[in-house]
């Protein structure tokens, strides 16, 4: 059996939505079953579970061979974490698919890539199958542009003319999907972006062309961007690890195209000109 963390967000959504139609079976954990069957419809297999409260996790994880780990970013990340690692320990679960980072390592160099690589060396230490998963920047992230895009037809980032391998949730649900149901996924990290890397400039333009309409991409600066996201209510050690994320990009770290997609889900990933056409909706 296979237990899916995390299934409420973006890519748990697409995951679900996968697995449904591979029609294999599967579990979710929640620790608002009320809400996730608001999210996720009522006729899922639903167990109660906290990452934060450790004796909800032996029982959600009875019987589970395949775990796909996904936690919400937050500061308590890596205890949140390390919590269901021991409890898969305990329960005898032999494979976890890990939601991670490119670059993950306990001595990384951003904060964000360190809390996901201590996660990985004690998943590996502790003896389980695993595969980590490494997703580039999701272009359903744009989403979060589409109010300043309909209302004045531009939208900002700290990115400057930097290059993002940008990838599709769609695509990244396609390999946890296959980690979670076939054989060979053991010991591998998947790097996983999409077909070429963007410019928000290019994105701009991609836009322009779907929407029909002028679409532009202006650069703001790191302190302007960190001051919105604490503005807008995050707490200021999470900020600081997104805009550490901008500056990795900005270094050139998002830009390298792997063929992931391809290898494991055997056809090529999707473009952004798929994205914007699939969310005309959103951005109008």
């Amino acid at each position: 059996m296979i237990l899916l963390t995390g299934a409420t967000g973006t890519t748990g959504q697409e995951t679900v939505r996968q697995l449904l139609e591979k029609k294999v079976p599967f579990r979710v954990m929640s620790r608002d079953i009320a809400r996730a069957k608001a999210v996720l419809g009522p006729d899922l297999d639903y167990v109660q579970g906290d990452f934060a409260a450790p004796d909800t996790l032996a029982v959600a994880f009875g019987g589970i061979e395949r775990l796909s780990l996904l936690c919400a970013f937050s500061e308590k990340m890596v205890s949140h974490e390390l919590n269901a690692v021991a409890a898969a320990k305990r329960a005898g679960i032999s494979h976890i698919v890990k939601m991670s980072a490119i670059g993950s390592a306990p001595d990384a160099p951003t904060m964000i890539r360190r809390w996901h690589g201590e996660i990985e060396q004690r998943i590996e230490r502790e003896g389980f199958a695993f595969t980590n998963l490494w997703p580039n920047a999701f272009m359903q992230n744009f989403r979060r542009f589409a109010p300043f895009i309909k209302k004045d037809g531009v939208f900002y980032a700290a990115l400057g003319d930097s290059r993002v391998a940008l990838v599709d949730v769609v695509d990244v649900a396609a390999v946890t999907v296959a980690a979670l149901t076939e054989e060979g996924h053991e010991e591998q990290t998947y790097e996983i972006t999409g077909p070429r890397a963007y410019s928000y400039g290019d994105c701009a333009e991609i836009l322009s062309r779907v929407l029909s309409k002028s679409v532009r991409f202006e650069s703001a600066s790191m302190s302007a961007s960190h001051k919105a996201l604490v503005d807008a209510g995050m707490a200021k050690a999470l900020a600081d690890a997104l805009i550490e994320i901008d500056q990795m990009f900005i270094d050139g770290f998002g830009a390298p195209v792997t063929d992931v997609v391809d290898r494991v889900v055997g056809r090529p990933p999707r473009s952004f000109e798929a994205f914007a056409r699939d969310n005309v909706a959103s951005f109008t």
